[in-house]
């Protein structure tokens, strides 16, 4: 099978955890990242700090974290930002960082708690077959002076059962259609993981979801602090939508659908069973 000639681009920032969750911020410094072929080697990472790997291909890349209780992911849009603390950094204040070299999106390592683990990048299959890795990029967590994560969450209630009769919360777009939603700066289940960085979710996504315009298909794993203004209405809109919580999904088929809470994976996957046929 042929591989892809491309490789990623890795680069880090520190996040900040404390306080009101992290905005993008519309003054103050704006830094543009640059790029740090980091494939050959560990890459050394405090608990609080994350590692964007920029995409050189446009076509989208699935990412499989070996351990998801030490790191999570955020998924940026192609022209998304973040504000952070490169890795290699002495600065005390974090700052506005964008990406401009990303092809595609960008997936966001979040180291969470020490030990070592591999993120192995994916990419789709063709002709039906199954993704295949192009790359594996080893990652040391250590405790250095990061800003550390807050407590695990407390159980909370479970959704309550969706009303059939909801139109379709994207509005007048058809097919198959979802934007998942999660809290930047919170801990995450090992349930919630699964759905944010797995690669079996991702892809039974891309065998549902139907392609947009530019091919890519018709779904979005958000953080909830990222710039979704340069993205197509659709997505826009409904990111922009008042949420009453994080987790958030929004789902829909061109018909009927939901705009909701979510806290566990089986949550997700009875939506999409229920909503995309």
């Amino acid at each position: 099978m042929k591989r892809l000639s491309a490789f990623l681009l890795l680069i880090a920032c520190l996040p900040s955890f404390a306080g009101d969750p992290v905005v993008v911020p519309t003054t103050g410094t704006k830094t543009v990242s640059g790029p740090l072929n980091a494939a050959s080697a560990p890459i050394t990472v405090d608990v609080g700090k994350f590692i964007p790997m920029i995409p050189t291909v446009t076509e989208p890349l699935l990412y499989d974290f070996s351990d998801t209780s030490k790191a999570a992911s955020i998924i940026l849009p192609k022209g998304g930002s973040i504000t952070g603390i490169r890795f290699d950094s002495t600065a005390t204040v974090p700052t506005f960082h964008s990406f401009p070299d990303a092809k595609g999106q960008v997936c966001v390592l979040l180291a969470q708690a020490t030990g070592n683990l591999k993120v192995k990048v994916y990419a789709n299959g063709k002709d039906g077959q199954p993704p295949y890795v192009i790359q594996t990029v080893d990652v040391i967590v250590k405790a250095g002076n990061g800003p550390q994560p807050p407590p695990d969450p407390k159980p909370v209630d479970p959704v309550v059962p969706v009303d059939p009769t909801t139109p379709d919360p994207f509005g007048p777009y058809p097919g198959n259609k979802v934007l998942i939603v999660f809290p930047y700066n919170s801990p995450l289940t090992d349930g919630q993981k699964r759905i944010i960085n797995g690669v079996d979710f991702r892809a039974v996504l891309e065998s549902k979801a139907a392609p947009g315009d530019s091919g890519m298909k018709q779904y979005r794993i958000w953080a909830d602090n990222v710039d979704a203004s340069n993205t197509p209405d659709m997505w826009k809109k409904a990111y922009a939508a008042p949420r009453k919580s994080v987790p958030w999904i929004v789902i829909g088929n061109g018909t009927t659908g939901y705009a909701g809470p979510w806290t566990t994976e089986k949550e997700v996957q009875d939506l999409i069973t229920k909503y995309w046929k």
